[in-house]
Parts: C-alpha cells; sequence; structure tokens
C-alpha cells in the first residue's frame, strides 16, 4: 500500500479525542482525512484540537478535517490544521482568530499564542469562518493540499505550495472505461433488485388457510348388484356393470411332519377258534381276518377251514377247536399280551377264539411321517398368501382400468395340491404345492360414489351442507347373495363426512390480496364455519397473494 495514498477515517459523535488519536495511529496511509460529524463536540477544543495535530505530527502524517462546521474553523486555523468541506474540495488551512479564546490563552506554555509578527488586523465580522479562511489561503498565499495528490503536495513549505496549486490547477480527463465498468455494475445490481423484488413478493409467497366446520357424520346403506350383463348403469335399481378378472396363483411352502409311526416288529402267536354256526358243513376263515380281545387286534395269517359245528341235546356247542397262527395288525410292544384269552372274530358272532397262546416279538421303534393333517396347514397357509397376492394382483388389474376391486367379490377354484413326500411316508417336512384361479368383479368408482352420495343427501340440507369426504376409501362392502362369478349382489356401508358448502375457487379469488384480519373476517362469517387460521410463507409475507393458486384451502371437522 503507497505511502503517499490517502485513508479517510469517519468520526462518530461520541468519540472522545483519544478514539479518534487510536484511529489516526492505525491509518497506513500518510495523508487522513477526517470526516467529522455535525454538531461535533470533540475539536471544538482547542485543547483537543492541539493534541490531534501534535499525534499527527509525531506520527508524520497530514491530517484533513473534512467538516463545514464554521465554529472549528478558527480553532483549526489556529493549530494549523487543514481544512476541507468535502473529500473532493482542496484543503486549506483557515486563518486564525485574531483574539484566541481563554481556552488558547490559558494554554501559554503550550505555545498556542501567536506570534507577534501575525497578521494583527480583526476579523471581518460580516464573512462567515469559511470565507475568511478562503480569502486568507489567497491573500497570505496559504498552503492548500490535495486529497488525491501525491505526499509532496501537501508540504507546507509555501514554495512547494504553490507548485501545488499549479499541479490542482490542470483539468482532469474523465476515466470512461471506469464509467462504463461503474453504470454495467450499477444495471446489474439493479436488474438483480428486480428479480428478488419479483420472486420474493410473487413467487415465494403462500397462504394455507384451515377453515373448521361443524361438520356431521352420515351412516349409509346402500345395496346394489354388480353383474357383468348390465350395459348401463341405473342409480335408483342398485344396477351397476361389472367386470370380471381372473389370476391364477401357484405357491408352495414347506411344514413340518408332524406324524408318528411305529416301524418295530409285530408279535405273534396262536388263537384256537371255534365254529359254532347253526349251519350244515365247514366255514372258512379267509386270511387277514381279524380278530380281537380288548384293545389289541390280530390278523389270520392263512385260510383257514374249520370243522361243522355240533351241539348237544342241552344245544351246547360241542365242536372241536381249530389253532391258527396270528400277527398284530401294528407293530409295537403293547401287543405282548399274555395267553389264555378269548377273542371275537371280525363279521363273524358265531366264529369265536377260545383260547390264545401268549404274544410276543413286538418292538417299538417310532418316527416321523408326513400325516393329512400336515397338508391340510401347509394348504392353508398357502391359500392365505396366495388371496393376498391375488387380491393385490387384481386391484392393480382394474385400477388398470380405472375400476375399483370389490374385495367380497373374489372367489378361487378348488386348489390342485400335491405334497412330497406323501401322506404315511417317513420325513421331517413336507413340501406342499398348491394351484388355485382367484375372480373377482370390479366397478367403476364413480357409480359407488353416486350410490353413497345420493343415500347421504337424502339426510342432510344440502343448501347449507356439502359432502367433504363419501368415506368409500373405508367403506365395508358385505355379500349377501352369489348367483355366479359375474352376478352378485352387494351392501356397502359408509361413514359419509359433510360439512360448510364452500366454493374455494371462488373463495380464494375473493380472498386474494387481502390482509390476514379481512381473511379471517370473511370466512367466519360464513354458515357452520367455528374456526379459521391463516398462515403465510415465507416469513415476511404479510397478506395473501394475489394470485389464487398460491392459496390453499383445507376443511377440517371442529372439534
Amino acid at each position: 500500500m503507497s505511502d503517499t495514498a490517502k485513508d479517510t477515517i469517519y468520526i462518530d459523535i461520541d468519540d472522545e479525542i483519544t478514539a479518534i488519536i487510536d484511529k489516526l495511529g492505525q491509518s497506513e496511509h500518510k495523508i487522513v482525512a477526517l470526516v467529522l460529524p455535525k454538531r461535533a463536540t470533540v475539536l471544538q477544543s482547542i485543547v483537543n484540537m492541539k493534541l490531534l495535530k501534535r499525534s499527527a505530527d509525531a506520527k508524520n502524517k497530514k491530517i484533513v478535517l473534512i467538516t463545514s462546521e464554521a465554529s472549528l474553523l478558527p480553532i483549526a486555523g489556529a493549530v494549523k490544521v487543514h481544512v476541507a468541506k468535502t473529500i473532493q474540495s482542496k484543503p486549506i488551512i483557515p486563518p486564525a482568530p485574531q483574539t484566541l479564546s481563554d481556552d488558547i490563552q490559558a494554554d501559554d506554555n503550550d505555545g498556542l499564542q501567536q506570534d507577534e509578527d501575525e497578521d494583527e488586523d480583526g476579523l471581518d465580522a460580516s464573512q462567515s469562518v469559511g470565507s475568511l479562511a478562503a480569502a486568507s489561503a489567497i491573500n497570505n498565499d496559504e498552503e492548500t493540499i490535495e486529497l488525491d495528490e501525491d505526499l509532496e503536495d501537501i508540504d507546507v513549505d509555501k514554495d512547494d505550495s504553490k507548485k501545488s496549486k499549479k499541479k490542482s490547477s490542470k483539468k482532469k480527463i474523465p476515466n470512461f472505461d471506469t464509467f462504463r465498468k461503474r453504470l454495467l455494475i450499477g444495471g446489474g445490481v439493479f436488474v438483480g433488485l428486480i428479480v428478488l423484488f419479483f420472486i420474493f413478493n410473487t413467487i415465494l409467497p403462500k397462504a394455507k388457510i384451515v377453515i373448521k366446520s361443524d361438520n356431521i357424520s352420515v351412516n349409509t346403506d346402500v345395496p346394489f348388484t354388480a353383474n357383468t350383463a348390465f350395459t348401463s348403469f341405473d342409480a335408483d335399481a342398485g344396477k351397476v356393470p361389472a367386470t370380471k378378472k381372473d389370476v391364477s396363483k401357484t405357491d408352495s411352502t414347506k411344514v413340518p411332519a408332524t406324524g408318528q409311526k411305529n416301524i418295530g416288529d409285530k408279535a405273534t402267536g396262536t388263537v384256537t377258534l371255534k365254529n359254532c354256526a347253526k349251519v350244515d358243513g365247514a366255514f372258512t376263515i379267509p386270511a387277514g381276518t381279524v380278530v380281537t380281545t380288548g384293545a389289541s387286534s390280530f390278523s389270520v395269517n392263512e385260510t383257514t377251514l374249520l370243522p361243522s359245528s355240533t351241539f348237544s341235546g342241552t344245544n351246547t356247542c360241542t365242536t372241536a377247536g381249530k389253532t391258527v397262527n396270528v400277527t398284530s395288525t401294528a407293530a409295537g410292544d403293547q401287543y405282548n399280551i399274555s395267553g389264555g384269552r378269548t377273542f371275537a372274530v371280525s363279521g363273524v358272532a358265531s366264529i369265536t377264539g377260545i383260547d390264545s397262546s401268549a404274544m410276543s416279538g413286538g418292538t417299538n421303534k417310532l418316527v416321523s411321517v408326513v400325516s393329512d393333517q400336515d397338508v391340510e396347514t401347509a394348504k392353508q397357509k398357502i391359500s392365505d398368501k396366495s388371496k393376498d397376492s391375488a387380491t393385490t394382483d387384481l386391484k392393480q388389474q382394474f385400477s388398470n382400468d380405472d375400476l375399483f376391486l370389490i374385495p367380497e367379490s373374489i372367489t378361487s377354484s378348488a386348489a390342485n395340491v400335491t405334497a412330497t413326500p406323501k401322506v404315511g411316508e417317513e420325513a421331517s417336512e413336507v413340501t406342499v404345492s398348491s394351484t388355485t384361479v382367484y375372480t373377482g368383479l370390479g366397478v367403476k368408482e364413480s357409480y359407488l360414489n353416486t350410490l353413497v352420495e345420493n343415500s347421504a343427501k337424502k339426510q342432510i340440507d344440502t343448501t347449507k351442507q356439502s359432502i367433504s369426504d363419501n368415506g368409500l376409501s373405508k367403506a365395508i362392502f358385505r355379500l349377501e347373495d352369489k348367483k355366479s362369478a359375474t352376478d352378485q349382489r352387494f351392501r356397502v356401508q359408509s361413514t359419509v363426512s359433510t360439512g360448510t358448502q364452500i366454493d374455494q375457487e371462488a373463495l380464494k379469488k375473493e380472498i386474494a390480496g387481502k390482509k390476514k384480519g379481512d381473511v379471517q373476517d370473511l370466512i367466519g362469517k360464513l354458515p357452520g364455519v367455528k374456526d379459521v387460521t391463516v398462515s403465510y410463507s415465507p416469513f415476511w409475507v404479510y397478506k395473501t397473494p394475489s394470485k389464487p393458486g398460491k392459496i390453499t384451502i383445507t376443511i377440517e371437522q371442529a372439534q
């Protein structure tokens, strides 16, 4: 930074002389212009002025007071400090007053009294101090300095002051490049301000208005028939044209095998059978015939021919018995029973087992096998999963055609189920696969809206209230009659919300550009309105935007 460059320091009205001296000392330039505020009192004292001059001299700086205060000129002249009206004005040292103030004379020891060789003439009271300073500068050839000139131009020697006057008298050529650059920058700033003004006042402002009205809930229960054979909608008759769609779902799942099977050895023994049938001839017992005693059952190993029955005179069966080999019908040590038991023969009451040997050889060996219950459990899991997936797919299919799926219309075909391993086979788990075709009916949502809203309008005063939510999104559908997959009768039950009749678009136009209080008063007077909340964004917006598209109106039910 050049030592000859000037520095400009602005003095606050509350600054003390010490603060001004500190600011002067902080300047890095040799020429310092001190811009004084109006009615500044700090330099009205010759002592303060002398302190400032002495500090500047000690720091080898040249100071210029920028002020138009006439009262400061004599004091500056007394201390020989340069003064200029503006930064662009030529600095001069004003003439010192002929007679110093009491403050000046009281400071004789500081050498502030005028020397005896100074001008003794009195000041012209008819001229301002500034005029006297200018006249003195011309008449007395006092030094003047240019704030934009080099340091040499402010040398206090009178010979150099003439050189400074000569330099300052030269005309300066304007710098048009600088002017053009400043003009372009200023134009850019101006355009930017216009754009920001437009954004802040047109694009960003938004208004959100929440209207709480005394809403009424109305319950509707509307019967209707959905049939693919209907070609037109009849709201009064409840006839709704329907569309049928199908979706096939194949899913599989694994479940643990919970069945148990004893694959141990079967018990064996003998049973003596006796024919007491009152028929002529022998009686044949086929192999596999089951004989039982208590909870234990055994099967005859081979076909056996029993001799003809005989009876005594007292009608007592005297037929001799015949022993046959038997095997328990299942494995297990529970079939190892003691001998001497009687048996009944399955299907032949007249044939009895009159004696038996002890049964033996039965052992236990339990293993897991696939049971019927395992397959049923897996089948149910697949069914639930498949139905949810099929419902999602059907909704999507109907949605693509702008139709509404009636959930209760979904039906499914008999599932084709396979199990691996099969029932009864040894396994730790079983994989069950199932293929099912699901069918559903879809109708136009506008038809259902009309049915529900027509029912609700019969229960309200449509001149004062309007339907704000027909509740169809939460409606319950009940199947009443299913003649076929394409002809079904339902009931739709919905809770309809009604509120104040408000034309939102017309209201937006009416409140556009109005202040918050006016908007609240206007809406608050509408029938059924309980409360109005108006909020603006961003924070600096204080009134409703003039464009209706920037206004959002929400109608809520008052609590």
